[in-house]
């Protein structure tokens, strides 16, 4: 079931163009990157989120963990919330 769950949450992410087909990130800023690189986790149950997205996503894990950091209370990230949240709450 969790499998299925994480295909539909993908799949979702590739339909709105946040990952392309290989689920890297698409056109997203590194404050995004980060932000949806912390959000995932907790619907995926992965651990290590800055290890397992930095090594999946070929980025630094630690500039992605700072940028998320900085992401919030953004205006913008905010509006990448509203553009993420259903997809990423599926039940």
């Amino acid at each position: 079931m969790a499998g299925e769950k994480a295909k539909k949450i993908l799949m979702g992410l590739v339909r709105i163009e946040v990952l392309d087909e290989n689920f890297q990130p698409s056109n997203l800023t590194w404050y995004t990157r980060g932000y949806l690189a912390r959000r995932l986790p907790d619907t995926l149950d992965i651990f290590n989120v800055w290890v397992f997205f930095g090594d999946f996503w070929h980025l630094d894990s630690s500039t992605l963990r700072s940028k998320y950091n900085e992401s919030l209370g953004m205006k913008k990230t905010l509006e990448f919330e509203d553009r993420i949240h259903k997809i990423i709450n599926v039940r």
